[in-house]
């Protein structure tokens, strides 16, 4: 199941890129994750992520395996986890990428194709599908919130 999201943000390219490796912040964009660290060799990373699907609320132990890495442009990894209490398996390959936007700041493409296995799967594809859809939007709003600036608050020594 292949999902892609495209997010404009206020950020330059440089400050994504930057982003996207700050692992304790990426993660706190994930829904559901409880922790990420780095694990052994330079490019693997741990993580455990809890979530509702349909009736199951699973707890997948993730490792996360950085595959390809073009610096300052794209990083693609293979992340995959089990859950323990009902055995389901989750396997996605994963992509981020970072462009300069036209009006200024930087676009994120993200796409996660993505399989799961055992008693998750047998809910149907529309199910899994669908809570799919709403984990990647909430992924790419907390994204888009975390790398867009704000306003500059107006400061009461300016005006006169």
């Amino acid at each position: 199941m292949k999902l892609e999201r495209q997010v404009d943000v206020m950020a330059s390219p440089e400050e994504v890129w930057k982003f996207f490796w700050n692992i304790p912040e990426l993660a706190s964009c994930i829904p559901g994750c409880t922790s990420a660290r780095a694990e052994g060799e330079p490019g693997h990373y741990a993580a455990t992520v809890k979530v509702r699907v349909g009736q199951f609320r699973v707890e997948f132990q993730l490792e996360i395996d950085v595959v390809d890495v073009v610096d300052g442009q794209k990083i693609t990894a293979r992340v995959q986890g089990t859950d323990r209490h009902t055995g389901a398996r989750m396997v996605s390959d994963l992509q981020l990428r970072v462009l300069a936007a036209e009006t200024g700041g930087a676009v994120v493409w993200l796409e996660n194709d993505f399989q799961v296995y055992g008693r998750l799967a047998s809910m149907g594809h529309s199910i899994v599908m669908r809570r799919g859809e709403d984990i990647m939007d909430e992924f790419a709003q907390n994204v888009r919130t975390r790398l867009s600036h704000s306003a500059p608050k107006d400061d009461a020594s300016q005006l006169a």
